[in-house]
């Protein structure tokens, strides 16, 4: 009967138990590795930009914000929504992802129509609270 050595004699340097901060990387049973889990940027493509800072409206009535523009690295000011619409609908499309600065996971920004009718960005879910495209610096 096979027997695997036991975690706590022999730790590995990235055990499974220590990946739950983590949610960029997941554990290899098979291969006992670490792996990138979700997208990264090297996979997003020549098209991948990423979106460094945003700019937001004011509050709304409702008491929420909208983002208007972004910040994108490498390139100077900032591109409006509408601009981003227009290089995501390119042909190829293009991508815009934000990074994690304490994690390093990716989350890709796509479309999106506030509740309230307005045309703005959001970054995927993944529980990643700083590469959410809310919580990014202010441009400027």
């Amino acid at each position: 009967m096979l027997r695997l050595p036991d975690q706590t004699d022999h730790p590995l340097p990235d055990t499974p138990s220590r990946l739950t901060d983590n949610p960029s990387l997941r554990w290899d049973h098979h291969a006992q590795r670490v792996i990138p889990h979700g997208p990264t940027p090297e996979g997003l493509g020549m098209s991948s930009h990423r979106i460094t800072c945003v700019t937001k409206s004011a509050r709304t009535p409702a008491g929420h914000q909208h983002i208007t523009a972004v910040g994108v690295r490498g390139e100077p000011g900032t591109f409006t929504v509408a601009e981003i619409y227009k290089l995501m609908d390119e042909v190829p499309p293009r991508t815009f992802y934000t990074v994690s600065e304490s994690t390093g996971a990716v989350a890709v920004v796509h479309k999106d129509v506030c509740a309230c009718g307005v045309r703005t960005l959001r970054s995927h879910a993944d529980a990643v609270r700083d590469n959410n495209l809310d919580n990014l610096h202010p441009c400027g």
